[in-house]
């Protein structure tokens, strides 16, 4: 079944298990942190999250989940280490005023409403690379990304969807999985268009910019 837990004061996690449910927590006026170093946190179907000052902020929330909704309303950030493919619901943004982190072992989904940094925190979503000749490891962005800090993409394999960011304050590191038979190396990135405009000594740029005679 499902569990629903709320505490005005702060919420340190062991293990909260719902097979095939929901887990809803909600630290209305503190934080929903890590209490076992590197164990699941939470395992469940979804994961409903609801803070004051931050969930996972400084130490990630391990969890076993395929939905997440999470939302911090002021200080601290939302920071999650997610064992499985991770899917963003499409009825809640991942909000917080800080930095983000969402990790995925893999691939990793962003919904229709996206994650949002309310306070120009700084965004990271990872579609964890499994190894030498893996596919699966997709980034999948069909949310808005929005923020003035720094976006990074990281993905295995490709990042791709409806949403994908581009701009100065984005990096994207697609790819980062070996060749089968794990003789090769990752294949590099090749940088976009917009951030070689904004700064053409980025590594790569080379190969995208043409060179003006």
């Amino acid at each position: 079944g499902d569990i629903y837990l709320s505490s005005t004061a702060n919420m340190l996690l062991n293990l909260i298990s719902a097979p095939g449910g929901i887990v809803t927590l909600v630290a209305g006026s503190g934080s929903i942190a890590d209490g076992n170093a590197s164990a699941i946190n939470i395992s469940a179907n979804m994961a409903d999250l609801s803070s004051y000052s931050g969930i996972g902020s400084g130490d990630p929330l391990e969890t076993q989940v395929t939905y997440l909704k999470a939302v911090n309303g002021m200080g601290g950030g939302i920071a999650i280490d997610n064992a499985g493919a991770l899917i963003t619901h499409d009825d809640a943004e991942i909000s917080t005023g800080g930095d983000i982190s969402l990790v995925a072992h893999s691939p990793l989904t962003i919904g229709a409403l996206g994650v949002v940094s309310t306070s120009n925190g700084n965004i990271t979503l990872t579609a964890g690379a499994s190894g030498a000749g893996a596919t699966g490891d997709i980034l999948t962005i069909n949310g808005p990304v929005t923020t003035s800090g720094s976006i990074v993409l990281n993905a295995g394999n490709s990042i791709v969807g409806t949403n994908v960011p581009t701009g100065a304050n984005v990096t994207q590191n697609a790819n980062l999985n070996p060749p089968a038979g794990g003789g090769g190396a990752a294949v590099p990135t090749v940088p976009t268009v917009d951030q070689c405009v904004a700064n053409p000594a980025l590594s790569g740029c080379t190969t995208v910019l043409p060179t003006l005679a």
